[in-house]
C-alpha cells in the first residue's frame, strides 16, 4: 500500500537519483526499488540490497528479473495503463531494464545517470 505522501517521496527519490553514479551496485533495479521503498516503506530488494548486479542475478537464479517482477507485482500490464510509480521494463541492448513510470515518461538508471524515455515505447509495466 502506498503512503499518503508517496507523490512527494517519489519526486524526492527521482531528484536524488539524478545526482547518483550508476554502476555495479547502483543499477536499474536498485533505482526502481528505491522508488518503491520511498512510496510504500517496503523494500522489494530485501536481502539483495547491497549486492552487485551480478551477485543479485546469481542469487535469484534460475529466475530472471522478469520472473521476480511477476512474483512480486503480479502479471504485467500494458504500458498504456501504467501509473506514476509503477515499474516499467524496456529492452536495453538485449537485457531487460526496469525503470519507474512518471507519467508520459519513465525514468531509467543508465551509465550516464537517469534517462527519461516515453512510457508508451516501453515493453510492459508492473503495478506498485
Amino acid at each position: 500500500m502506498r503512503r499518503l505522501d508517496w507523490p512527494e517521496r517519489l519526486a524526492e527519490t527521482v531528484a536524488a537519483a539524478e545526482h547518483k553514479t550508476f554502476g555495479d551496485t547502483y543499477y536499474c533495479a536498485v533505482f526502481a526499488a528505491d522508488c518503491e521503498l520511498a512510496m510504500t516503506d517496503n523494500d522489494p530488494l530485501g536481502a539483495l540490497r547491497g549486492l552487485t548486479q551480478a551477485e543479485a542475478e546469481a542469487a535469484i537464479a534460475p529466475l530472471t528479473l522478469r520472473d521476480k517482477l511477476v512474483e512480486r507485482h503480479g502479471e504485467p500490464i500494458h504500458v498504456a495503463f501504467a501509473q506514476r510509480g509503477d515499474w516499467v521494463t524496456r529492452d536495453n541492448d538485449g537485457q531487460l531494464a526496469v525503470g519507474v513510470c512518471l507519467g508520459q515518461h519513465s525514468a531509467f538508471a543508465t551509465d550516464d545517470g537517469l534517462e527519461f524515455l516515453p512510457t508508451l515505447e516501453q515493453i510492459e509495466a508492473f503495478r506498485v
